[in-house]
């Protein structure tokens, strides 16, 4: 263990994140040229040693075993602390059950080329860092590979719960994963979690893929995330009290939602894609906004192509406010699914109108909708342009639903542009392959 002096400590720089991430930027810095880096017995540095007051190579310095064979359980027990970073150098490394740590302040996990091996038919938690209210806050878990591609192994990675301060980066998964949960505790607090790869699906008992649980009343930022395969949902994050903002990534071929949230979070420049239609898997969604207040989804590309069965591309459910979706492109060839569906706002006490724009909406779906609106007034679509080529495919389908304003919208579908019951459009600017179609309901 390599003990800093006090001239050293001083220059630690605790853990802190923002809404956007790291303050101070850490980005861009070349962990071989820095003086102030711990150093490994062979020389290479250990990247961010300089911000804590313990730097501990878990092999060199505390006997950990590289290979796999034996648990690094207990040397965890035995070296983590406060202010100390862990440093994992290449190796395998087998945590033979639940290693739980409730309560930290700036601890850091860092690995490189180390993967982490539970024992074959192993399905509970691994890493459990944090509880709430134990005032945990200030972790960074960072460039880890778990390896879950053993018969009937497939384990809750990853859960961590701190007041402030998470950082997860760079893990990924290889092999059938349980579900991985951040949450960050304290609704002043802020976390990220960027680039967690869980390309290969999940199964019960934990079919999420990543949790961002009710516990969550803070701000934590999704970013670049891979995630697919999981029959329950690929990032369920409507559970959250606080927000959560999903920026990039690409999710696939998850039942009931691959993106999920809720106001007031945003969805932004995400890549979803259901291609594959694995016969238990339920409702495959692509983002659903579930409720709340003014979520957004923003500059996303969202293709239904094959699906067991869907809900729509974008789905708005009754309890959403005054949502934005802007600059998007939406593909739907699987037949019946809708690429907006806007269910119906009569369960929201307030206004329950949304604002679509700068969105596009083509495909060869057959039957159904383009975009359905219920029980929802004051509506806004601008610059919306849905070309369906599918037989019997309607464009927009308003359901009680008054004032809804179209304008610079283009719809060209086979069968009909609109489909008004007990519904109006108010200040129509349209370009329709058809005249809008009228049906008034008993």
């Amino acid at each position: 263990m390599t003990q800093r002096d006090n001239a050293g400590a001083t220059r630690r720089v605790f853990l802190r994140l923002g809404a956007s991430g790291l303050i101070g930027g850490l980005a861009g810095c070349s962990w071989s040229s820095r003086p102030d880096l711990e150093r490994t017995e062979t020389g290479t540095p250990i990247p961010y040693s300089d911000e804590y007051g313990s730097v501990i190579d878990i092999v060199a310095d505390a006997g950990a075993d590289p290979t796999g064979e034996e648990s690094v359980v207990p040397v965890l027990d035995r070296v983590a602390g406060d202010d100390t970073l862990l440093y994992f150098p290449p190796g395998r490394y087998l945590v033979d059950g639940i290693w739980e740590y409730p309560a930290f302040t700036n601890l850091g996990f860092v690995g490189r080329d180390a993967t982490i091996v539970p024992p074959e038919g192993y399905t509970g938690y691994m890493f459990v860092l944090g509880l709430p209210r134990t005032g945990a806050s200030g972790l960074r878990f960072e460039n880890f590979e778990f390896d879950f591609r053993m018969p009937k192994t497939h384990p809750r990675p990853i859960q961590v719960q701190a007041d402030d301060g998470i950082l997860i980066r760079d893990v990924a998964v290889t092999g059938t994963s349980g579900t991985a949960r951040f949450d960050v505790t304290e609704p002043t607090g802020s976390g990220v979690v960027e680039r967690l790869g869980l390309p290969d699906g999940g199964s019960e008992p934990n079919p999420v893929g990543c949790l961002v649980g009710p516990e969550n009343e803070g701000t934590l930022t999704v970013r670049d995330c891979h995630i697919a395969g999981f029959p329950g949902n690929g990032l369920y994050a409507s559970p959250s009290i606080g927000r959560v903002d999903v920026i990039g990534g690409k999710y696939e071929n998850s039942g009931i939602a691959n993106v999920r949230v809720s106001g007031p979070s945003t969805v932004r420049n995400v890549h979803v894609r259901c291609d594959r239609s694995p016969a238990a898997f339920q409702n495959m969604r692509g983002i659903r906004l579930r409720h709340g207040d003014s979520p957004r989804v923003e500059n996303c590309n969202v293709e239904m192509v094959d699906v067991t069965y869907s809900g729509g591309a974008l789905v708005l459910e009754p309890l959403v406010e005054s949502a934005v979706l802007r600059n998007n492109r939406i593909v739907t060839r699987a037949d019946g699914v809708p690429a907006i569906n806007a269910k119906t706002g009569q369960e929201v006490s307030g206004n329950s109108s949304f604002e679509c724009s700068d969105t596009t909406i083509t495909g060869s779906a057959s039957d159904g909708d383009a975009i359905r609106i219920v029980d929802r007034d004051g509506c806004t679509l601008s610059n919306v342009n849905v070309e369906q080529s599918g037989k019997n495919r309607n464009g927009l389908h308003l359901i009680r639903s008054t004032d809804t304003v179209l304008r610079n919208t283009e719809i060209d579908v086979t069968g009909k542009p609109f489909v008004l019951e007990d519904s109006r459009l108010q200040d129509a600017t349209i370009s329709a392959s058809t005249p809008p179609q009228s049906v008034v309901t008993e």
